[in-house]
């Protein structure tokens, strides 16, 4: 397995605090991102494949605005806009630490079907694991009651092809997308980074579903 050490200086990243949307200027994205945000086979995608607004997050695993974001709003937007096919949602995870990477890839061992579970699960618990002396054993904890034994999480961490998937995908984030914090959103391409409440989420689907029918 590769040895990957990140560390928050090194990469430049920040843990972007609670912003609304009217904070965000809305610019036009070069080609390179639009076309780096274009759906991947490794992506995850939560949602109607079909449906016309796409709205893309990077997030990383130890990301305490990460998890406020998943715990307090995401359930709104998956029942209001992802469950209702007027959104698909797309999570890429930009890990920052170690910590992050190893929870990132046992998530992406996950059966497809249950990346979703998985990543909600661990943000869910995120208080119990983050700093804890016990780390991995309350990762093995975790992904246990997904169906997940501590050896098949042992053999996760270790999987080069795996690191590989996330790191090519922080790689992209970083040097291509030009993430410098998370979370990070992008709504049919329009960057929101920061926090933002699923009612913003919802009043700027709307609007963009409003002008696609001018």
């Amino acid at each position: 397995m590769k040895k990957i050490i990140f560390s928050v200086m090194a990469l430049g990243l920040v843990m972007y605090s609670v912003v609304s949307i009217a904070q965000n200027v809305v610019v036009e994205e070069p080609e390179e991102v639009l076309a780096a945000l274009e759906i991947k086979e490794t992506d995850h995608v939560s949602g109607d494949m079909n449906a016309p607004i796409t709205i893309v997050e990077y997030a990383s695993m130890t990301c305490g605005h990460c998890a406020d974001f998943h715990t307090k709003y995401y359930e709104e937007v998956k029942e209001k806009l992802v469950d209702t096919g007027r959104v698909k949602f797309v999570f890429r995870p930009l890990p920052w630490d170690n910590r992050a990477l190893a929870v990132s890839m046992v998530a992406e061992c996950a059966p497809k079907e249950d990346y979703s579970t998985y990543i909600s699960a661990f943000f869910n618990t995120h208080e119990t694991w983050v700093r804890s002396a016990e780390f991995m054993d309350n990762i093995k904890q975790i992904a246990r009651l997904g169906g997940m034994s501590a050896n098949d999480v042992d053999a996760c961490i270790k999987n080069p092809d795996v690191n590989d998937i996330v790191r090519k995908g922080r790689a992209e984030a970083i040097d291509v997308v030009k993430v410098t914090g998370t979370p990070t959103f992008f709504i049919n391409g329009h960057r929101f980074s920061g926090v933002i409440t699923a009612g913003e989420i919802i009043d700027y689907v709307t609007q963009l579903e409003e002008k696609a029918k001018k």
